[in-house]
């Protein structure tokens, strides 16, 4: 079996439709992230109908869903209209008594919008006809606040009648890479951290010869698919555009805590927690705690959406620039730029890595969570950090300091992760674990060799052994009869 992305999600869709009953399942998850080829997918083959909602009013909408009801269960054209939404899903409930029968209601926030008794009929069908249907529903939208709230929430007409749901994420690293096989993994690396794990922002880089072409292409060039993407679904989701940019921008230009976002943007603290929340609603910034602070006084927000990090940094105050210089000198100009960029985007892959690793069973601690953690450091009078500290619950603690440079990290970073560690914690077994770009230094090898508890990681060295798991994985896979 041939392992591609959401390899996993088909696989819990197909096991809920063999088990041939009811089946009603939310699909949850940001815009852009997939949803719909996932469905698409999924439906592939299979008997029933595939609605997705559309920008009109009722009527058109009523004349969507009864084309696709009519065609998805063999009549042929000229259609016909329902007279009502209930009698057109009345029908795919009675379509399903007899037959396995798939209905995928896409982009529901916009039938619900058109007619907001849609939500309360399916609660009424369901009631009705649960018990003897073998219909599987999947119903599907954004943004993930409002499906959880009109779908999922105590309040929504549905709720109670889901018998499980389907969260969709942005794909890691290691799944994105299978859709730039032809790229090399640092390069496929800096893509992924321009646009996330957005199979849909992925699939534009696909056949590019290099991540700097690609840049060049679809970031850095006026034209580019990119040039103006961010801006335009934010005019989507937003009022007050103006706000919001200047929020977004404070945060792409360093400032992550409450009072430096508020002194950068002229704004009052409460308006700016207002602003911040509504976005945190749109999964394009998120509020963060140090590990093992279950509630800080002092939050860091970020902007956790790639696409809007990598485009309020490089191109909202650099349009002209990149218009004035082109897309070629641009790229050149802020090279050290990017590899700052990098470094959290760097962080999250070495996490992705040390799950697997937690899979495979070769990490040195049987972690059960791994976060960033800062704090003050009495000694210097100034706040550290450390990229990665993972817990394993038994007083033993993987620590993690990861180096996206294009230089080798020498041994000073590693004895300032043992001091760090060994300053700031207290546990039984401190396993120390640097990853980096561009190998290390002999100097750091050689301290490394002195002490058991380090293992140095390079980022090639980290893609060669998870492509080679999933090989093997693969390979079982195909061995299965059952799989």
């Amino acid at each position: 079996m041939t392992r591609t992305p959401r390899s996993w999600e088909l696989k819990a869709l197909e096991e809920r439709f063999a088990s041939d009953r009811f089946e009603f399942l939310p699909v949850l998850g940001p815009r852009c992230v997939g949803k719909t080829t996932l469905l698409r997918e999924f439906f592939r083959g299979k008997r029933g109908a595939c609605f997705t909602g559309l920008e009109g009013g009722a009527q058109t909408n009523l004349r969507g869903l009864s084309a696709a009801l009519l065609a998805g269960f063999g009549f042929g054209p000229p259609y016909g209209v329902f007279l009502s939404f209930e009698q057109a899903l009345e029908y795919a409930f009675e379509q399903s008594l007899e037959e396995r029968t798939v209905l995928i209601l896409d982009d529901h926030q916009l039938l619900v919008r058109a007619d907001p008794s849609v939500s309360s009929i399916l609660q009424h069908l369901i009631d009705r006809h649960k018990d003897a249907s073998k219909l599987m529903l999947l119903i599907c939208g954004a943004p993930v606040d409002w499906m959880e709230a009109n779908v999922m929430g105590y309040c929504a007409a549905l709720y109670g009648r889901r018998t499980g749901q389907l969260r969709v994420n942005p794909l890691g690293f290691f799944e994105a890479r299978r859709l730039l096989p032809s790229l090399p993994p640092e390069d496929a690396a800096i893509l992924y951290g321009s646009v996330g794990g957005m199979p849909r922002h992925l699939a534009r880089f696909a056949g590019e010869a290099s991540a700097a072409e690609a840049l060049r292409k679809h970031w850095f060039s006026t034209d580019g698919c990119f040039f103006d993407e961010a801006m335009a679904m934010l005019r989507q989701e937003v009022r007050a555009l103006p706000t919001y940019v200047d929020r977004l921008a404070a945060l792409a230009n360093g400032s992550s805590r409450l009072a430096d976002i508020a002194r950068e943007t002229k704004r009052p603290t409460a308006a700016v927690i207002k602003t911040l929340a509504a976005l945190e609603l749109l999964d394009i910034v998120r509020k963060e705690t140090p590990l093992g602070a279950r509630i800080s006084r002092q939050p860091r927000w970020r902007i956790a959406d790639d696409m809007f990090r990598f485009w309020f940094r490089f191109i909202l105050m650099d349009a002209d620039r990149i218009a004035d210089m082109g897309p070629e000198a641009y790229l050149e100009s802020v090279s050290r730029a990017l590899e700052k960029f990098m470094a959290p985007v760097f962080v999250r892959i070495c996490v992705e890595y040390l799950w697997h690793c937690r899979r495979s069973e070769t990490a040195s601690a049987p972690f059960r969570s791994a976060r960033r953690w800062w704090g003050r450091d009495e000694r210097t009078k100034t706040e550290v950090e450390i990229d990665i500290v993972a817990e394993a619950g038994d007083d033993r603690t993987l620590f993690g300091a990861c180096c996206w440079t294009e230089k080798p990290v020498n041994e000073r970073v590693l004895l300032e992760l043992d001091d760090l560690s060994r300053h700031h914690f207290r546990c039984r077994e401190r396993h120390l674990w640097l990853f980096s770009r561009a190998g290390f230094t002999e100097a750091c090898v050689e301290v490394a060799k002195q002490r058991p508890n380090v293992r140095l990681v390079t980022f090639a060295e980290m893609v060669r052994e998870v492509e080679a798991y999933e090989a093997l994985e693969a390979a079982s896979d195909s061995d299965d009869p059952d799989a």
